[in-house]
């Protein structure tokens, strides 16, 4: 496979997920936590096409995210290009084989997606600080355990893994 595939597998995927966010994600709740579905593909695929690719596909997800939440469009566009581009250089440094991995790289980049749209777009999370902490909470969780069978259907895909040269040579 080639890497415009995988960047095109990846975010097909981000795109269903978008779709899914707004059809289910408000089903899924648990005590009104939800996953957010578009930033755990982006997470999970970010590791395996690296950060160049993340970047953008991080691109992609906080425009699909500023389309169905426009009030803080410039926060999500920022966090989700921050958290492909973090989970791309992660992939580098990191066994991606290991089920674990995705796990807690998504776990990482979604503290990181959300605390960055605290900041940028604060009103929420200022006005209601135990509520907003208690979401934050159930995301982070929801969000790590929906990782492993993003990450499963992403190797099912062969997204990230490069093919072998009968020749040896790469």
């Amino acid at each position: 496979m080639n890497p415009v595939r995988h960047f095109l597998v990846v975010a097909l995927l981000i795109w269903l997920a978008a779709v899914g966010q707004g059809r289910l994600a408000h089903a899924m709740s648990i005590g009104g936590a939800q996953p957010d579905l578009p930033l755990v593909v982006l997470t999970c695929g970010a590791v395996l096409v690296g950060q160049a690719s993340g970047i953008w596909l991080g691109f992609w997800a906080g425009l699909l995210s500023a389309i169905s939440f426009p009030p803080a469009y410039g926060s999500l566009f920022f966090s989700r290009i921050a958290a492909g581009a973090f989970s791309g250089f992660l992939g580098r440094s990191l066994t991606r084989d290991n089920l674990l991995v995705p796990l807690l790289v998504t776990f990482v980049s979604t503290l990181l997606a959300e605390l960055l749209t605290a900041l940028l777009a604060p009103g929420y999370a200022v006005h209601h600080l135990r509520h907003w902490s208690f979401l934050l909470v159930g995301k982070l969780l929801y969000n790590s355990l929906l990782a492993i069978p993003t990450a499963l259907l992403l190797r099912w895909l062969r997204v990230g893994v490069i093919a072998e040269s009968p020749f040896g040579n790469t």
